[in-house]
Protein backbone atom coordinates (compact mmCIF):
# COMPACT_ATOMS: atom_id res chain seq x y z
CA UNK A 1 0.00 0.00 0.00
CA UNK A 2 1.47 3.46 -0.90
CA UNK A 3 1.13 6.30 1.50
CA UNK A 4 0.43 9.93 0.04
CA UNK A 5 3.30 12.75 1.44
CA UNK A 6 1.14 13.48 4.61
CA UNK A 7 1.19 9.54 5.57
CA UNK A 8 -1.97 8.79 4.26
CA UNK A 9 -3.83 6.09 2.09
CA UNK A 10 -5.42 7.84 0.11
CA UNK A 11 -5.04 11.86 -1.25
CA UNK A 12 -7.46 14.71 0.33
CA UNK A 13 -8.89 16.72 -1.87
CA UNK A 14 -9.83 20.83 -1.13
CA UNK A 15 -13.54 20.85 -2.20
CA UNK A 16 -16.63 22.96 -1.75
CA UNK A 17 -19.36 20.59 -0.41
CA UNK A 18 -21.34 21.51 2.81
CA UNK A 19 -22.61 18.18 4.57
CA UNK A 20 -25.69 18.01 6.70
CA UNK A 21 -25.05 15.29 9.58
CA UNK A 22 -27.25 13.62 12.03
CA UNK A 23 -27.83 9.98 13.27
CA UNK A 24 -30.61 8.65 15.38
CA UNK A 25 -29.50 10.42 18.65
CA UNK A 26 -27.37 13.21 17.10
CA UNK A 27 -30.39 16.33 16.36
CA UNK A 28 -28.06 17.23 13.55
CA UNK A 29 -25.95 20.30 11.73
CA UNK A 30 -24.07 21.27 8.63
CA UNK A 31 -20.86 21.61 8.33
CA UNK A 32 -18.09 22.58 5.86
CA UNK A 33 -16.57 19.68 3.49
CA UNK A 34 -12.58 20.71 4.46
CA UNK A 35 -11.20 18.11 2.91
CA UNK A 36 -12.32 14.92 1.65
CA UNK A 37 -10.32 11.80 0.31
CA UNK A 38 -11.77 8.09 -1.03
CA UNK A 39 -12.61 6.84 2.70
CA UNK A 40 -12.74 9.75 4.82
CA UNK A 41 -13.59 14.33 5.78
CA UNK A 42 -12.66 16.31 7.64
CA UNK A 43 -16.12 18.65 7.93
CA UNK A 44 -15.69 22.11 10.04
CA UNK A 45 -19.02 23.23 11.89
CA UNK A 46 -20.75 25.35 10.36
CA UNK A 47 -22.46 27.23 12.62
CA UNK A 48 -22.17 27.73 16.92
CA UNK A 49 -23.92 25.26 18.11
CA UNK A 50 -21.02 23.61 20.15
CA UNK A 51 -22.14 19.92 19.54
CA UNK A 52 -20.90 17.69 17.77
CA UNK A 53 -21.06 13.92 17.46
CA UNK A 54 -19.47 11.47 19.95
CA UNK A 55 -16.31 10.12 18.68
CA UNK A 56 -17.16 6.16 17.43
CA UNK A 57 -20.79 7.35 17.05
CA UNK A 58 -22.34 6.11 12.96
CA UNK A 59 -23.40 9.03 11.63
CA UNK A 60 -25.86 9.95 8.20
CA UNK A 61 -23.98 12.75 5.89
CA UNK A 62 -26.12 14.17 3.15
CA UNK A 63 -23.35 15.79 0.83
CA UNK A 64 -24.96 18.94 -1.03
CA UNK A 65 -23.37 20.57 -3.90
CA UNK A 66 -24.07 24.32 -3.17
CA UNK A 67 -22.84 25.30 -6.71
CA UNK A 68 -24.38 23.04 -8.63
CA UNK A 69 -28.42 22.87 -8.06
CA UNK A 70 -28.59 19.79 -10.81
CA UNK A 71 -26.37 17.25 -8.90
CA UNK A 72 -28.52 15.42 -6.33
CA UNK A 73 -26.81 15.37 -2.78
CA UNK A 74 -25.52 12.50 -1.84
CA UNK A 75 -26.07 10.27 0.91
CA UNK A 76 -23.74 8.59 3.00
CA UNK A 77 -22.81 6.62 6.58
CA UNK A 78 -19.48 7.68 8.47
CA UNK A 79 -18.03 6.39 11.85
CA UNK A 80 -16.88 9.61 13.77
CA UNK A 81 -13.04 9.12 13.98
CA UNK A 82 -12.05 12.57 16.21
CA UNK A 83 -12.98 15.70 17.22
CA UNK A 84 -11.19 18.79 17.74
CA UNK A 85 -12.16 22.18 18.47
CA UNK A 86 -13.43 23.39 14.71
CA UNK A 87 -14.40 20.05 13.21
CA UNK A 88 -14.38 16.31 12.90
CA UNK A 89 -12.79 13.08 11.09
CA UNK A 90 -15.02 10.73 9.84
CA UNK A 91 -14.33 7.36 8.06
CA UNK A 92 -16.96 6.45 5.36
CA UNK A 93 -18.78 2.75 5.65
CA UNK A 94 -19.25 1.70 2.73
Amino acid sequence: MQETENGREHERLTINVVAEVSSDTYRGSKFQVADLSKTGAYLVKNDDSGEFPEVGMRVNLKLVWPMDTGTPPLEVEADVMRVADDGMGVQFKY
